[in-house]
């Protein structure tokens, strides 16, 4: 028995099962292609993945590099805060703030800590200029927190009073030094005076 396309029976047969046979592995590739393609997304997910991690961490650890340092606070107590056992008293405990890190530093630096950090002025003052370096290395923002910290320190704005007081009394500094000197008044030297102008006229924001 042969049908329309003139094969017979057996031949129609064969060419079905043979045609289902390419179906059948077309099939198998169009799913192991499939599979493939699945693993490829997952594995660029995961790498998409593990650079966003590192991104984060990378940022938290810069943060923390950035941020102050905790600020320990240390009870000082008066003559008669002992009791007689021997103990503190609790209400008379006060206790002062001891400031820490490059800011810190800076804003409360006294004319005793300035000539504290060097013999000589201009070592001083390079000594100043790496905080404020080391400040700039976290931020912009920490640089300019250092510089107004810097400003407000005592031993500037003694620098600037003194140049206050010759603009007003029409006197060279060095005659201001020798004023406040005879008169025991806290003075910088000359040398200090000339480090700290130039030291101030490098700072910028």
């Amino acid at each position: 028995d042969q049908g329309g396309l003139g094969w017979s029976g057996a031949a129609l047969t064969k060419v079905m099962e043979k045609l289902e046979q390419i179906v059948f592995e077309q099939k198998a590739l169009w799913q192991d292609e499939i599979i493939k393609e699945k693993k490829v997304s997952k594995e660029v997910e995961e790498k998409k993945r593990q650079v966003v991690e590192q991104a984060l961490a990378k940022e938290k650890a810069a943060k923390i590099k950035a941020k102050p340092l905790p600020v320990p606070i240390t009870p000082v107590m008066s003559s008669g805060s002992v009791e007689p056992s021997g103990r503190p008293k609790m209400d008379d405990v006060a206790f002062t703030r001891k400031l820490s890190g490059p800011v810190e530093e800076l804003q409360n630096m006294s004319l005793e800590e300035f000539r504290r950090l060097s013999r000589h002025p201009e070592e001083a003052v390079t000594k100043i200029s790496d905080k404020i370096s080391l400040l700039e290395e976290q931020g912009i923002s920490q640089k300019i927190s250092g510089i107004k910290a810097w400003r407000a320190s005592a031993v500037n704005r003694l620098y600037l009073d003194m140049n206050k007081q010759a603009l007003m009394t029409g006197k060279k500094i060095t005659e201001i030094i020798a004023d406040r000197t005879a008169a025991g008044q806290e003075t910088l030297t000359v040398e200090e005076a000339q480090v700290i102008n130039k030291l101030n006229g490098g700072l910028r924001f």
